[in-house]
């Protein structure tokens, strides 16, 4: 698990090149200058950085202290993409899950060694688990806290404006065209919308779904079945909100099979039943 959340942040990272300056600073731009790290060669170099302190923590030395280069530099980065005038989303949940990872191993670091007067190197089992569960909540408290914004939005009514959903991304598509006049314009357009603007009561039926594993995704944190049950269906929301809007989120997707789906739990599970029943 941790080894392909490793490879997640650094796929992330290594399709993002910063921008190279802070118009309307957020984040950590608000105290920092980041632009330095929009030069090629040095956002290269802190790939290569953030590279080795994954190892290091694949390989179990404590997060505490091997996650806090890979948060500096993943947060400075969605800071900077997020200083242009407008607020992205791709990165804030693997930003998110690499906070509450630091900070739950940097926790249990600080607890045995006021308990033991000893620094622990590696994170024990125990630690580890810990540190997924931090994560998983981080995560769920990000969906959760999306339906909540829905619903407040809105006062309530979000559903029953879903059919709206489809004729502002109509209305926005042929403003971008106008402004353009390119028929690249043309080919991006999502054919599934135009046709719930023809069909707006398949709007609900969609769309509702997906608030409502958002609303209840606290419930993944039961257990590994209703993890994965709410992780697919949170998968299977993106997928949709892709064909119809044209967004996707591969960082999200991904989150959801390595700490919900966990297909190699899964398979570990599917094989030991095989086994018995020989």
């Amino acid at each position: 698990m941790r080894a392909a959340f490793a490879g997640l942040v650094l796929w992330s990272m290594g399709k993002n090149l910063p921008p190279d300056s802070q118009p309307l600073p957020n984040g950590l731009c608000v105290f920092l200058d980041l632009t330095w790290l929009a030069q090629p060669e040095t956002w290269a170099q802190a790939q290569w950085i953030t590279a080795g302190f994954l190892a290091c923590f694949v390989f179990g030395l404590s997060g505490g202290i091997t996650l806090l280069v890979p948060v500096f530099f993943y947060v400075a980065m969605g800071s900077l993409i997020n200083s242009q005038g407008a607020i992205k989303h791709h990165s804030q949940l693997i930003a998110m899950t690499l906070i509450a990872l630091w900070l739950s191993t940097m926790v249990a670091c600080l607890w045995k060694a006021i308990r033991s007067r000893r620094f622990a190197i590696f994170d024990d089992v125990m630690t580890q688990r810990i540190g997924i569960q931090w994560a998983m909540i981080a995560i769920a408290a990000a969906y959760v806290t999306s339906a909540f914004s829905k619903l407040l939005a809105t006062e309530g009514t979000w559903i029953f404006r879903t059919p709206n959903l489809a004729v502002e991304l109509v209305k926005s598509h042929l403003t971008v065209f106008h402004d353009t006049i390119t028929t690249s314009q043309i080919a991006e357009y999502p054919p599934l919308a135009a046709f719930l603007v023809d069909h707006v009561w398949l709007a609900p039926i969609l769309f509702g779904p997906g608030l409502f594993i958002e609303l209840f995704f606290f419930l993944a944190l039961a257990g590994r079945g209703w993890a994965a049950v709410f992780g697919m269906g949170a998968i299977l929301m993106h997928v949709i909100i892709t064909l119809v809007m044209k967004l996707v989120f591969p960082e999200h997707e991904a989150l959801m099979l390595i700490f919900f789906v966990n297909i190699p739990f899964w398979t570990v599970v599917f094989i030991r039943g095989a086994w018995r029943k020989i």
